[in-house]
């Protein structure tokens, strides 16, 4: 829905020049002209729409295409946890965790690869890194908190509820350091 407007100048342009086309020509020439730009957007559009259909080839897509993309990256280190489909075993952890990383080491990355990250490990069975946790918490120090950011440690407090091992103690000095910079409501507290 976003390329409607940015289609038009385009489109604008290509009717300028399909009505210059004279009639002594040939009259099957506009036809022809018309017919043949129609297949070429028509293929350009059925390309596009099965990349953009299916959730794993959209997201290695985004990541190819913008490699300096922390949320490119994170979107498809999710793609990948969600086909590991629980189990701790799938090879899709490992890359999971891999492009997790990758994404939490971009210049302006938020928590939320690292966040991915602890979730992910937590999940699969596999240790936490303290790394991973002291660059979350540098990230709420210094970065902008965003409602994302409040998301990302609300899901990580949702997966301690749900008994999954979490250290205590780092899940509290993340709340405690995002506290000391917003205020939230009462009932969040």
């Amino acid at each position: 829905h976003r390329n409607y407007l940015a289609l038009l100048g385009p489109l604008l342009v290509i009717a300028d020049l399909v009505s210059r086309i004279r009639l002594r020509d040939g009259p099957g020439l506009k036809y022809v002209t018309v017919a043949a730009l129609l297949v070429v957007a028509a293929g350009l559009g059925i390309m596009r729409s099965s990349v953009w259909g299916d959730p794993l080839l959209m997201a290695t897509d985004m990541a190819a295409e913008n490699r300096e993309s922390p949320r490119a990256a994170s979107n498809l280190a999710s793609v990948f946890f969600e086909m590991a489909g629980g189990h701790a075993n799938s090879p899709f952890n490992d890359m999971a965790i891999s492009e997790f990383e990758r994404a939490a080491a971009l210049p302006g990355a938020s928590v939320i690869a690292d966040q991915g990250l602890i979730v992910t490990a937590i999940r699969a069975g596999r240790p936490v890194k303290d790394a991973w946790w002291d660059r979350l918490i540098v990230k709420l120090r210094t970065q902008p908190i965003t409602p994302e950011t409040t998301g990302a440690l609300m899901a990580l407090l949702s997966n301690r509820y749900k008994g999954y091992e979490l250290s205590d103690a780092h899940l509290t000095d993340a709340f405690m350091t995002m506290f000391a910079r917003v205020t939230f409501p009462p009932q969040t507290y």
